[in-house]
């Protein structure tokens, strides 16, 4: 893929407020004291942010507040290289935030929902205000969450010869785990569809993983989930597995992950590498990243910084 290429990440954007090192979980009325703190950015800006990283020209298009926490996101953003041209500020509203800790190896969530707008209206604001702006992207990262207009986003991606990339939430799993054909469609007008193990088996309503992967694959798509501890895997054109295996890290904290792996595995399409690649890339900046508080704090500097884990790719692309 040409290095002028620009992948368009769209998707909500929260502050997140992360305390980890707790010695138990507080009950009402009572106070912790974690020995650690980290106030970053969150959701779609850690992929964004990783991409920058791995060197790919990245564009994200979501919506924050006009508050303090808006302005701490979009500073974020410039100083990592991610093109802020296509953040709306939505006046009087704050900014989406979360408070997150970190117990016994996993984390909890208390999350406030501010400015946030429909990603089918993110990308058309965008196109307003830009003529027609995916003449220039090669690469679209967008959420699955309740938008009537995702499908025609997809749909119009594929008319301009735009490689999707389409990831799932729990709250897609809600909405979409009993509607199969609606899901059908929508997953049949993506290239890629992201999401981790309980999501996968929950949103096709399959008894195990490998059930779930080749229903995905029916559908049209071509599915990479997420293992965990475990790594990613996902299917070849003919079916057969394909498995990437995490790498041993000094864990801190899992958050944003699964948002890193989407990072390295889209910046490996971009390079035009082969999806076994793609996927240790993926696998190798998510295992990275759970090794500081938050999703950008332990992610690669750089794609050079990352290169020693895939023997197939050791140099910088020209």
């Amino acid at each position: 893929m040409g290095r002028a290429s620009t992948v368009l990440v769209v998707g909500p954007t929260f502050l997140d407020s992360i305390y980890g090192g707790l010695p138990s979980m507080p009950e009402l009325g009572q106070e912790v004291y974690g020995d650690g703190h980290l106030l970053t950015v969150g959701g779609f800006a850690i992929t964004a942010i990783g991409l920058a990283r791995l060197g790919v020209k990245t564009l994200l298009a979501t919506a924050i507040g006009d508050d303090l926490f808006g302005n701490f996101i979009e500073e974020r953003l410039t100083r990592e290289g991610v093109s802020t041209r296509a953040l709306q500020r939505l006046c009087g509203r704050p900014t989406n935030s979360t408070t997150a800790f970190v117990y016994q190896g996993d984390r909890g969530f208390i999350s406030y929902r501010g400015a946030e707008l429909p990603e089918s209206e993110l990308v058309a604001r965008w196109e307003e205000s830009r003529g027609a702006p995916l003449n220039h992207i090669s690469h679209l990262h967008i959420g699955l969450r309740e938008d009537p207009g995702i499908l025609q986003v997809l749909q119009r991606a594929r008319k301009h010869s735009v490689i999707t990339f389409l990831t799932c939430g729990w709250d897609g799993v809600e909405l979409y785990g009993h509607r199969e054909d609606a899901l059908k469609t929508i997953l049949g007008s993506t290239n890629y569809f992201l999401c981790n193990q309980k999501e996968a088996v929950a949103l096709t309503g399959q008894s195990n993983l490998k059930s779930a992967i080749q229903a995905l694959f029916a559908y049209g798509c071509h599915p990479v989930i997420t293992l965990g501890s475990e790594g990613a895997l996902t299917l070849d054109e003919n079916q057969r597995t394909i498995q990437q295996p995490a790498i041993q890290v000094d864990f801190v904290d899992p958050t944003g992950a699964g948002d890193s792996f989407a990072a390295g595995f889209i910046a490996g399409q971009w390079l035009g590498w082969s999806i076994d690649d793609s996927m240790r890339l993926g696998v190798v900046c998510g295992s990275l990243s759970t090794q500081a508080l938050g999703g950008t704090e332990g992610f690669p500097r750089s794609l050079e910084d990352v290169l020693a884990y895939i023997p197939s790719h050791d140099s910088i692309p020209e």
